[in-house]
């Protein structure tokens, strides 16, 4: 038997490894729920980069003065839950700006969650918990990113990523 927690979600079906017309069939539903036309939404990882993965990177972009965080907590939970329907495990976030370049100050990313578990017959496999995370509204956490990017600049460095994001609508057509 599988479970997986994140957050608030729950599922107790295993995703598969991502797959474009699986990915495809989430953005056409997800593309038009209420707000998400007031953020821009980019692929990367492994994904981006057609190295196979278990997960799918998605970065939801909004504007430094959008401070809407019950939209933002709609629509990230809205993703995940989405991609659940579709078999794929989003990893997304929200933040104000591309980490494309070498790390920042004040790196950080919206998430709806701040801890995880995986179980398999019904042993925990998997338990991960943040504790310097920054709660913005009950179930939305502002988190701390220590190290943003360095292990996917050293896939660049290394020739096994090409990019570190791309626009989703450049991924999928």
């Amino acid at each position: 038997m599988f479970k997986y927690v994140i957050g608030d979600h729950i599922t107790d079906t295993p995703w598969q490894r991502p797959q474009k017309g699986r990915i495809t069939d989430w953005w056409e539903e997800f593309k038009v729920l209420k707000g998400v036309e007031n953020y821009s939404f980019y692929i990367g990882g492994a994904v981006a980069n057609n190295v196979r993965t278990w997960d799918v990177d998605i970065i939801m972009i909004k504007e430094k003065d959008n401070n809407n965080y019950e939209e933002i907590k709609f629509l990230l939970n809205e993703a995940m839950r989405i991609g659940f329907k579709h078999k794929q495990l989003l990893d997304i976030f929200c933040d104000e700006t591309l980490m494309t370049e070498a790390p920042r100050d004040n790196n950080f990313k919206i998430r709806t969650w701040i801890g995880s578990e995986k179980h398999y017959n019904g042993e925990v496999k998997i338990n991960k918990t943040k504790t310097d995370d920054t709660e913005l509204i009950p179930g939305l956490w502002k988190c701390v990113a220590h190290k943003p990017l360095t292990w996917t600049h050293e896939k660049i460095k290394d020739g096994t990523y090409k990019t570190i994001c791309m626009p989703i609508e450049e991924y999928l057509y």
